[in-house]
């Protein structure tokens, strides 16, 4: 998607052939050196996996971290099912104590620091609530006055799947102006969150996209911009 649009996408990996987890990438900075002599900074991403990733594979001879980057092709559905990736953590019991390992510990690293940082808004999409140790950065992150919480939620409050943690939420939300959370088959539903709540990069007039939203959301016919 990144791609897609035109923006660098920095995954904490460096090299071309062989690609090698090297966290020091995170901090890179872009940016584009103009004729006459000014620098614009170019549009990045930069992409957290927490819990590892399907391309990752553990190789010694990678320093200094001994994971290198390997794009797969899974179009072929029989090498899917012998195919066992080895630098994941998996939904087990034991899910919180391996993030304390290497790689994902790096990664939680760069997290904390990232919601820690004054006037910083993370965004949750698709997210249960159901890691203890995700939610103790996020509570974590809640003490920071200036932090803010924007959730899209599919289930809603009364709905009874939902995590203690996230009925927790929606109670402060109530209190709290700093969490707001778009809940239910509409506004939680990640198809319309991209279709409507999302604007496009080369869109000029933000206020006009959300006020046109809210009106869309309310059935309302949106103002011409």
């Amino acid at each position: 998607s990144a791609e897609e649009i035109g923006i660098s996408l920095n995954n904490g990996f460096s090299g071309f052939h062989y690609r090698v987890f090297m966290p020091s990438v995170f901090y890179q900075d872009i940016h584009i050196n103009n004729p006459d002599g000014n620098k614009t900074h170019a549009k990045s991403i930069n992409l957290f996996k927490l819990h590892g990733s399907l391309s990752w594979k553990f190789d010694d001879t990678k320093p200094p971290y001994g994971i290198t980057e390997i794009q797969y092709d899974f179009s072929d559905d029989g090498k899917m099912e012998s195919f066992l990736p080895e630098c994941i953590i998996y939904p087990v019991q034991s899910k919180k104590k391996h993030s304390l390992d290497l790689p994902y510990s790096e990664m939680f690293r760069q997290f904390i620091e990232f919601v820690n940082k004054p006037n910083s808004t993370l965004l949750v999409v698709g997210y249960s609530f159901l890691d203890e140790h995700v939610n103790d950065i996020i509570t974590n992150a809640l003490t920071n006055p200036s932090f803010n919480m924007i959730v899209f939620s599919f289930l809603e409050e009364s709905d009874p799947l939902i995590s203690d943690y996230q009925k927790k939420l929606f109670e402060r939300s109530r209190e709290d102006s700093r969490i707001t959370i778009f809940s239910g088959p509409i506004l939680g539903n990640f198809e319309y969150i991209v279709k409507f709540l999302i604007p496009y990069v080369d869109d000029k007039n933000f206020d006009a996209v959300l006020f046109n939203t809210y009106r869309n959301l309310k059935g309302e016919k949106p103002y011409d911009s």
